[in-house]
């Protein structure tokens, strides 16, 4: 076999065999897949999907669980603060209460030490009173038997007597429950006495019937004679007797017996005034308006009558 024959020969194998391999590669190709393996492949994929999925369901729920720890977290720092604030308030207002409260026993209290003290004072005072009670009426009783011993016999009979001689008028004055003894000794002149500190007090007054308004305190003093006289208000309050104001005035009697405004001139502690201002001055201290009412005296004998019912 020559040389051309047997390339021939192989160049024809080998063309056969590269169309056989050819061939096997076209059918390999066209070969349906194996069963079970799309399934696996699509099982793959879900289960590839599923946990991908599950891996972000887990970072979901796990940024789910963050943002509700925090929002929980937010809440409960929030229900604290605002349970710590209504503790504050309720700490607050129980202390106001408390406070409140110790206030009102406190002022309890007071009241209470104010009321036995009250009620103490008046005690004291009725007792006081209870035990002056004899006493005083002693006192003016002595005053009055000392008076007539110095006016000497009296004699009912006698008008001199019934005029001149002492009497006496029981008054309430001031503002306590101890009556003041008034005694006019003269036709023109009294006196007023009081019960003080275990003793009697005299006070002297021009006048033989004063005015006074009951428990006040306040008493009108006024006088005139022949064409001259005065007028002072006193006040007696807790035992001290003093002039609050006073004044004065006079005119020409023997030459113009009738008194009249353009006759008469006043004065006021000193200084002159008109009959105006004069007026004016005694109704800012003494208002007739108030109930004044005049003293009407008794008897020697009626007084002491009158006295022993307080013993």
């Amino acid at each position: 076999m020559n040389k051309k024959a047997m390339i021939a020969i192989i160049v024809l194998l080998s063309c056969t065999l590269t169309a056989m391999l050819i061939g096997m590669i076209c059918i390999r190709i066209k070969e349906p897949r194996i069963p079970g393996s799309e399934e696996q492949s699509t099982a793959a994929s879900t289960e590839a999907a599923e946990q991908g999925s599950s891996e972000l369901k887990e970072e979901q729920t796990s940024e789910s669980k963050e943002e509700k720890t925090s929002e929980q977290i937010e809440e409960k720092t929030e229900l604290k603060s605002e349970t710590e604030e209504m503790s504050t308030e309720e700490l607050a207002t129980e202390a106001e209460t408390e406070t409140e409260q110790k206030s009102s026993e406190k002022t309890k209290e007071q009241t209470t030490d104010s009321k036995k003290e009250d009620q103490t004072a008046t005690s004291k005072k009725e007792k006081s009173t209870a035990a002056a009670s004899k006493e005083w009426v002693k006192l003016y009783k002595d005053s009055i038997k000392k008076d007539m011993d110095e006016w000497g016999d009296y004699d009912e009979n006698d008008e001199f007597d019934r005029v001149y001689a002492p009497s006496y008028a029981l008054i309430y004055l001031d503002d306590d429950e101890l009556p003041e003894l008034v005694e006019r000794h003269a036709k023109f002149t009294s006196c007023l006495r009081y019960y003080h500190d275990g003793k009697i007090h005299e006070e002297q007054l021009d006048t033989h019937f004063p005015n006074y308004i009951p428990r006040s305190g306040l008493l009108l003093d006024s006088e005139g004679y022949k064409g001259e006289g005065g007028d002072a208000v006193y006040c007696l309050k807790n035992g001290e007797w003093k002039m609050l104001g006073g004044g004065g005035w006079e005119y020409p009697y023997f030459e113009d017996p009738e008194m009249t405004e353009e006759n008469t001139t006043y004065t006021w502690e000193g200084t002159k005034v008109s009959k105006k201002v004069y007026d004016e001055n005694i109704d800012k201290l003494y208002n007739h308006f108030e109930g004044d009412v005049s003293i009407e005296f008794i008897s020697h004998k009626e007084m002491l009558k009158k006295l022993s019912e307080f013993e």
